[in-house]
């Protein structure tokens, strides 16, 4: 995303549609948005997904913390995720307090009462 941002201000343009890039890229792009429209409606291009087959959603804990973590990488891995999961399940952090989601059996001992 940052490499298509750095195109969009050098080209003084505001669409992804307006760019002029590398076939590659452009290319890619297009697998993408390609996926997305198959992925809305399976069945009428000839795919046919059963629910085996299907994403099956993470069962998870909430957690209460309630002290400033100055490293997230570390802080995932010491509840026995990476960094990339806990972003997953709580894109908003940035804040003091944390109320996190955690693949279930994760993080059990950070388990701290939410304060009233």
């Amino acid at each position: 995303m940052n490499g298509l941002q750095k195109a969009l201000n050098s080209q003084k343009v505001a669409s992804y549609y307006d760019l002029y890039l590398n076939r590659e890229t452009y290319r890619y792009v297009l697998r993408i948005l390609s996926l997305k429209i198959i992925m809305e409606n399976p069945a009428r291009y000839g795919f046919h997904i059963t629910e085996e087959d299907r994403w099956k959603s993470i069962e998870t804990n909430r957690i209460w913390i309630d002290t400033t973590t100055t490293n997230l990488p570390n802080f995932a891995k010491q509840m026995g995720v990476n960094y990339k999961t806990l972003k997953i399940y709580n894109p908003w952090l940035d804040s003091e307090d944390y109320n996190l989601l955690v693949p279930k059996g994760k993080g059990y001992w950070f388990e701290i009462p939410k304060k009233n």
